[in-house]
């Protein structure tokens, strides 16, 4: 029989913030179903106290089984790289765990349907791919990776195509900007005509010369004025120079709570071979990475794909906190690879403004407030 748990991770990650919702008249009112956050209260004016969270002796961890709370022993979760779209022909990898078990799921199919097979890879089958994997060991009880795919011939393509993600500079969507950074690290080939960091604090100018060149593997860390939080769709968009739609300089995308550890998007990209300074990059190759998108237009990125890295699930990176994005160069000689282990090819080598030129970084509607 398949058993479902929520995970309270280190005692503290399952536990709420009181909520005032007005209008509760008894404790059943108030009570979120998940027993490791303990027993919620309706108190005399109405409002709805959390309770004491449940807290286990590491290794154990608070495990909620149908509302009811126990300690056991959660078992590594497998994991493949996370993105909304894989492409058609891709071959998902599970590792984190040692005997792993995967089912594949219609978008649409309940998940007592789901066939588990001993097996740590799938291929990538057209259409919506609902993919589970778990641990098999023997004396495992724990979490599932559960993920929906959309499995597709090609990624979107460039900026005001049909079918493209770009988050336009003046899009209605964003909310906010960065405001400062921590931390720049310039690699080689920058010129001291773009070291300007304060170049890419603000909106996007959409602009050829508004930008903080990266340089070859450079990086930077930039901070804002609130922290953004995974709400509805994308949570953030970042700007590059480009100046058409195939001069693509890309980049990793990393954010964190503390600003020092940090958890990077997974990318995907079908860029084997070597493009020269000036070579040309196709935008339905390449996702996951910034750059994808010629100036004035942001490669938007959703903070709920990080939701099964390590870092989350510990509680070192909280998606309702995060404050701090970096940005780091790919190096475009093929050094850099994707998720998968695939080389990146970008223009290289290149000098005077080299690697990533970052415009700026908009924050969509899932800031806080």
């Amino acid at each position: 029989m398949l058993r479902l748990f929520t995970w309270c991770l280190l005692g503290a990650a399952c536990a709420p913030e009181p909520q005032v919702l007005g209008g509760c008249t008894t404790d059943l009112e108030c009570d979120d179903g998940n027993g490791c956050t303990g027993a919620e209260t309706c108190d005399a004016d109405g409002t709805c106290l959390a309770g004491s969270p449940i807290t286990c002796d590491l290794p154990q961890v608070c495990a909620n089984e149908l509302g009811v709370a126990t300690c056991a022993v959660v078992c590594d979760l497998p994991r493949a790289p996370v993105l909304d779209l894989v492409d058609d022909a891709e071959t998902l990898r599970f590792t984190g765990a040692g005997l792993i078990e995967t089912a594949v799921l219609d978008r649409d199919t309940p998940l007592g349907d789901a066939d588990w097979l001993a097996s740590d890879t799938l291929d990538a089958t057209p259409g919506w791919m609902r993919v589970l994997a778990r641990s098999d060991e023997p004396e495992c009880v724990g979490d599932r990776f559960d993920h929906l795919y959309e499995v597709v011939a090609s990624f979107p393509g460039g900026a005001e195509t049909p079918s493209s993600r770009a988050i336009a500079k003046d899009d209605e969507r964003l909310v906010a900007w960065a405001t400062g950074h921590t931390s720049l690290e310039y690699g080689e080939g920058v010129d001291a005509a773009w070291r300007a960091p304060s170049r890419a604090y603000g909106a996007a100018q959409g602009t050829s010369g508004d930008v903080v060149s990266l340089g070859t593997g450079g990086a930077i860390t930039l901070t804002f004025g609130a922290p953004l939080a995974d709400g509805e769709g994308p949570d953030l968009a970042v700007f590059e120079n480009g100046f058409d739609d195939t001069y693509l300089e890309l980049a990793y995308v990393e954010v964190s709570s503390d600003g020092t550890t940090f958890a990077r998007f997974d990318s995907a990209a079908l860029t084997p071979e070597p493009v020269g300074s000036f070579g040309r990059v196709d935008p339905a190759t390449v996702h996951g990475l910034a750059g994808v998108y010629r100036q004035g237009y942001g490669t938007p990125f959703d903070l709920s794909l990080l939701r099964y890295h390590p870092l989350v699930r510990t509680g070192q990176l909280d998606l309702a906190n995060v404050r701090y994005v970096r940005v780091v160069d790919v190096v475009g000689d093929g050094s850099d690879s994707d998720s998968f282990g695939r080389p990146i090819h970008d223009p290289w080598p290149n000098t005077g403004s080299a690697g990533f030129d970052l415009d700026a970084i908009g924050v969509l509607s899932g800031q806080r407030r």
